[in-house]
């Protein structure tokens, strides 16, 4: 199976990021002889073009999306934060260690054949080597169930788990400006690997009493794991599914805002609950795939600037 996900960013996005006009955007695009492609009277480019034209700088930094709680949007929310960081210029690398691989199916890639991240630890594979191409300045090292055995490997392997997978990120960030690792909503070896190579931790949370005991638990564990290897790591936590409509949600994030120990956590810009994110997934494709603009693009596009520090 190959990614047929086609995520684009206009130049009227552009415009604005560099707070200029779309008459000199087209300029630029003119004199750096970009490739671009109009459609509706609308002018569009994916990441090779972007990077040339918006030349942002990324300082480069790894990012785990986790929380021991189900179902809060971690796999669709590191997806659509790694396609729009693409979009933007960046050079991004996914690595999936759920063995669920729903994020490799919604980068359209069949993994059975492809190595993993057990792979890559049991078979000592150049991880540079193992991702393969989801769209233009996205790769992917995908997973599959055999990432079931993870923990038990590393535990009975007694792989150092503060290095196991800070040895990969290094090795990474000499190709990409930007790794995310998806996890699977637990605490296990291969979690806290991932934690302990992540420059910045993000925790989705929805406006339910489940997620937020999730948050609970995840947030007292990594106090945990980080004093234990003497560690200082930027936690995030993001409201997904948030719903103007819903006394829940607005009483939910006003309690977090005035938690002593989330309020200063929170992310500033939050998802609110809308189901074309899933409908678009469900057809082997992104909300960045549309040139149609959208709260939901917008709303990503905000969580992906305030991330990345633009």
């Amino acid at each position: 199976m190959v990614s047929k996900i086609y995520p684009k960013i206009l130049a009227s996005e552009c415009a604005l990021i560099l707070d200029t006009s779309i008459q000199n955007i087209h300029k630029k695009i003119k004199d750096l002889k970009l490739d671009v492609t109009k459609s509706q009277n609308r002018v569009y480019f994916t990441h090779t073009s972007s990077k040339k034209l918006l030349n942002l700088k990324f300082k480069k930094k790894s990012f785990s999306f986790l929380l021991v709680k189900g179902g809060v949007g971690k796999t669709t929310i590191s997806f659509l934060f790694a396609v729009r960081s693409a979009l933007l210029g960046a050079k991004v690398a996914l690595i999936e260690i759920d063995q669920q691989a729903n994020l490799t199916r919604s980068c359209g890639i069949n993994a059975k054949e492809l190595p993993v991240i057990i792979d890559v630890i049991t078979d000592k594979i150049p991880i540079n080597s193992c991702l393969v191409p989801v769209c233009d300045g996205l790769d992917l090292l995908p997973s599959r169930v055999d990432n079931a055995l993870l923990d038990n490997h590393l535990m009975m392997g007694k792989y150092p788990l503060d290095k196991v997978f800070l040895n990969f990120v290094k090795e990474l960030k000499q190709k990409y400006d930007i790794i995310i690792f998806d996890c699977p909503p637990s605490v296990g070896a291969g979690v806290t690997a991932a934690a302990l190579a992540s420059d910045t931790i993000v925790m989705p949370v929805n406006p339910t009493d489940y997620s937020i005991a999730g948050l609970d638990l995840t947030y007292k564990e990594l106090n945990n794991l980080f004093h234990q290897y003497e560690k200082t790591t930027e936690m995030k936590i993001l409201f997904n599914k948030y719903d103007a409509r819903t006394n829940l949600s607005f009483s939910t994030m006003s309690e977090l805002i005035k938690h002593p120990d989330y309020g200063d956590k929170m992310i500033q810009s939050y998802i609110r609950v809308n189901q074309s994110i899933e409908n678009s997934l469900s057809m082997g494709k992104t909300i960045f795939d549309f040139i149609k603009n959208t709260t939901e693009k917008e709303d990503f596009s905000l969580i992906t600037n305030e991330l990345l520090g633009l």
